[in-house]
């Protein structure tokens, strides 16, 4: 490691698990959403070769959570309903101090 991939095509295969995820601010179980392995097709990586691989378990849910980023998915996004009331306060709350950070940029 580390691992790095360019422009990731990933293949999620088996059932979805229920798991932990998150971000460095707060995290919640998200069911079924996490694939059991990803596969990845044929792609570059940093060396420009081409690269294919499966992945399971942690690994797999870190590299679904990573590519939903550059996708402009967020974990919350995937969340039901009422997981999401669950967290309220802790977004509404990194909401606002993200409103005042950028409001301190301007």
């Amino acid at each position: 490691m580390p691992l790095v991939l360019i422009n990731p095509q990933i293949r999620p295969f088996g059932p979805g698990v229920t798991g932990p995820e998150g971000c460095p601010e707060f995290s919640g179980n998200l069911r079924g959403h996490h694939p059991s392995g990803i596969g990845r097709g044929p792609g570059d990586e940093r060396q420009g070769e081409k690269i294919e691989f499966k992945a399971g378990g942690l690994l797999s849910r870190a590299i679904q959570h990573e590519v939903d980023h550059l996708n402009g998915i967020l974990f919350i996004d995937r969340m039901s309903s009422l997981e999401k009331s669950e967290l309220k306060p802790e977004l509404d709350s990194l909401q606002t101090a993200t409103k005042e950070e950028l409001k301190k940029k301007k």
